[in-house]
């Protein structure tokens, strides 16, 4: 198998687990032994790219982390029925039943009234935009929120490799440099570093794709 072969691999074992996974956090029906058995899938391909490649390394250290998520999925599913059974709606109704953890995103779909979908969730929002949100957390694109602080992690990585080198983060002064910057929170002054320029996480984003095809 090379690295071709097993990237393709890898995208239909990621796309199996992602359409179940939907299902599985929108409420819908879906097949716990299939997930399952897609992490086992997932663990033994991993376990390939760590023994036969060590490039690309972004691809590595996704491997190992993939061993540990298969490995836990089992704690995941149990975690998913218990959350369930204790997060239900006393109030609000979804087909005839309670509104639960899984049933949530449904509802604030498909419920016309704005001042129900606000008194549930605490604020307004398009019920449309709860069918993705929080359902493919490894999906960067499926909400814009996360697209654009992926773009400004990647605006802050090019502030920080002017001020202090391509591996800024052995030196010391980063870190303070950085703490600095951090420290306000949610009033954090981003003009420092970022003009919401996308072109260096596109940049990125293509850079990684030409090392694997």
């Amino acid at each position: 198998m090379n690295l071709k072969q097993w990237c393709e691999l890898d995208e239909r074992i990621y796309i199996g687990e992602m359409d179940e996974q939907y299902k599985q956090y929108a409420g819908f029906d879906y097949s716990k032994k299939l997930i399952e058995q897609l992490a086992e899938i997932k663990l033994y391909n991993s376990k390939i790219f760590i023994d036969f490649f060590s490039d690309p390394r972004a691809l590595l250290l996704g491997a190992i982390e993939d061993i540990a998520y298969s490995k836990n999925k089992k704690l995941e599913l149990e975690l998913h029925n218990t959350r369930n059974t204790k997060i239900v709606s006393s109030k609000h109704k979804f087909k005839d039943s309670f509104v639960n953890w899984s049933t949530w995103r449904q509802f604030n779909s498909l419920e016309k009234n704005q001042i129900h979908r606000k008194e549930y969730v605490g604020f307004e929002i398009p019920g449309e935009y709860w069918l993705l949100h929080h359902i493919l957390p490894e999906a960067i694109m499926y909400v814009p929120s996360y697209l654009l602080a992926a773009i400004r992690a990647a605006e802050l990585d090019i502030y920080m490799q002017n001020r202090f080198g391509d591996k800024w983060w052995t030196e010391r002064e980063s870190g303070k440099n950085l703490s600095e910057i951090m420290k306000p929170g949610a009033k954090i002054d981003l003009s420092i570093f970022s003009k919401l320029d996308s072109t260096p996480f596109m940049k990125e984003i293509m850079e990684n794709g030409s090392e694997i095809t």
